[in-house]
């Protein structure tokens, strides 16, 4: 889907106008960044690749500056966007669940990972979906983690 405006702080704007204008109770951002797995990727080290080709080269790890991944800096902007205009709404922040994200990226490349069953590839991805997690709700985000990869069967949950 093609963004709102060329610009992404224009694009995110526009986003949160318009859930203004339907009388939206709870806002987003939009997501007008780019796809659900690549939205993610810079909170995390230990890949490469290119946006629909990411693929694990080492050991999933948090990055360092949580607060200045791309999921951070979208919601910062909505939320600035949204208080200029003089709203209180909250804004919720969509984030890939791990299972999703580790299987998706593994898919291309697994790494240091034994399998696409290993189980710490999962737990370091859940790592990284949790810091970017905290880091939005301490800054008083709603937040919705997305996990389709559960109902798909990516993994056996037992």
């Amino acid at each position: 889907m093609p963004r709102l405006h060329e610009d992404l702080g224009k694009a995110i704007n526009l986003a949160v106008d318009l859930q203004l204008k339907l009388g939206l109770d709870i806002l987003t951002d939009g997501e007008q960044r780019t796809d659900m797995i690549t939205y993610l990727a810079d909170a995390f080290e230990g890949l490469a690749g290119e946006p629909g080709k990411l693929h694990i080269v080492d050991k999933l790890k948090p990055a360092q500056k949580v607060e200045e991944t791309f999921k951070v800096k979208d919601f910062l902007a909505a939320f600035s966007h949204l208080r200029k205009l003089g709203e209180e709404k909250p804004i919720k922040v969509g984030v890939t669940g791990p299972v999703t994200f580790a299987f998706t990226v593994a898919m291309n490349g697994k790494g240091p990972y034994r399998s696409l069953a290993d189980p710490s590839l999962y737990l370091d991805a859940a790592e990284g979906v949790n810091r970017v997690a905290a880091e939005l709700q301490s800054r008083d985000a709603i937040v919705q983690i997305d996990e389709p990869g559960i109902s798909a069967g990516f993994v056996n949950p037992k």
